[in-house]
């Protein structure tokens, strides 16, 4: 047995008669860096059911879904997350990356309303992956300006250099 199991089981111990929404969610983030993830997708539904109105339990079962390759699952829950808290920009990148993943770019750039560098990044793959190589290239260069080190972009921004014989 590791630490993190004992952690786990010291927290089932502590918490056994009266268990929350919280520790729920907390074994299920456990669960779900272990790579356990029906387990964990188990903790954060059971944690739902006390708690429906927090927007992280549905964030976190969404993104184990995601991980398990159930998208429709995943939609639902990162749905449900946003519908709680729509201004939360993690939630609408986690949904585009969903989007991204299974090629429906135009989805994929309906969540990235968010100004953010992540997004703007994922922005520049799409239109790249779309055939739109100097809107790409545009994006990519004022994305430089903020990060000129970051490895995705510069090996986007090589592709594009190739790609167009610069």
């Amino acid at each position: 047995m590791n630490k993190r199991d004992d952690c786990v089981d010291l927290l089932v111990l502590f918490r056994q008669d009266d268990i929350d929404s919280e520790s729920l969610n907390l074994i299920g983030l456990i669960k779900q860096h272990e790579c356990k993830f029906e387990e964990a997708i188990k903790c954060f539904l059971d944690a739902i059911k006390l708690d429906s109105s927090c927007d992280e339990y549905y964030y976190n079962c969404a993104s184990t879904y995601f991980k398990l390759g159930d998208s429709q699952q995943a939609k639902k829950y990162y749905n449900v997350a946003i519908s709680i808290s729509p201004d939360n920009q993690n939630y609408h990148f986690a949904l585009a990356n969903l989007y991204y993943s299974e090629k429906q770019y135009k989805r994929a750039m309906e969540e990235l309303a968010y100004d953010f560098y992540e997004a703007k990044l994922l922005k520049a793959i799409i239109l790249y992956d779309s055939g739109y190589l100097a809107l790409s290239k545009k994006e990519l260069e004022e994305l430089a300006l903020e990060q000129p080190d970051n490895e995705l972009m510069l090996e986007y921004k090589k592709r594009i250099d190739e790609e167009l014989s610069l």
